[in-house]
């Protein structure tokens, strides 16, 4: 009756942002954490003042929140329940990596107690394509590296669609080669930054992340 709530992209994350009729701007829903993926669910009642948000990130586990729109206040309505998890022992942080005129974005989750002294193990993940945002979200399986001290790094090389359609329009078909280039510019700076080595930083991809892995490796097999 008195708002509308949207989702945009903002520096790779989605954001809420809530809008008056009549009003020139939006009032941003200030979430947790600055890496994090959301959804807002339907709501059918017209009066309410609530939305209702699935929100969840690497270190933090799913949780549905009603947000009330006139106080700016989030109450939990369910969350998912990981037994042995202490999330307040984790770091999470989204660093910009120059490659060219650009800047791709990665988010990276560690344990605090872990030094950036090169000697961390990592697990580096990205998609990167069919305009396809990779968004974070909490991993269960991931939990036993975290815990034995490895560095997950979530990249979103060109080719995807954090950054915006033009993000994928950069790198496909005769440009596809810039997804890999920017993989492998996110690779340079995290061993130049001592997040991790080369013999102790391991590739993932799925279906056309794999087609990424296989030409980072050709490419770049050092």
């Amino acid at each position: 009756e008195n708002f509308f709530a949207i989702t945009v992209r903002e520096n790779g994350s989605e954001e809420i942002y809530i809008h008056e009729p009549g009003a020139l701007k939006g009032k941003k829903v200030q979430l947790p954490e600055d890496e994090h993926s959301i959804g807002i669910n339907d709501d059918l009642e017209y009066f309410s003042k609530f939305i209702r948000i699935s929100y969840q990130s690497l270190i933090t586990p799913r949780i549905v929140f009603d947000y009330d729109v006139e106080k700016g206040t989030f109450k939990t309505r369910k969350k998912q329940d990981v037994p042995g998890w202490n999330k307040k022992g984790y770091v999470s942080e989204r660093v910009w990596v120059k490659n060219g005129d650009v800047k791709v974005p990665v988010i990276l989750v560690r344990a605090k107690k872990v030094k950036l002294d090169g000697k961390a193990p990592m697990l580096l993940e990205a998609y990167g394509s069919y305009g396809i945002s990779s968004d974070p979200y909490f991993s269960i399986s991931k939990l036993s590296l975290l815990k034995r001290g490895w560095i997950i790094a979530l990249a979103h090389p060109r080719g995807g669609g954090e950054m915006g359609w033009h993000w994928h329009k950069e790198a496909r078909l005769l440009t596809k080669h810039r997804t890999y280039e920017d993989m492998i510019a996110v690779a340079e700076y995290l061993q130049k930054h001592k997040y991790t080595s080369a013999d102790r930083i391991a590739l993932m991809g799925g279906s056309a992340g794999g087609m990424l892995v296989g030409a980072v490796l050709n490419m770049r097999p050092d």
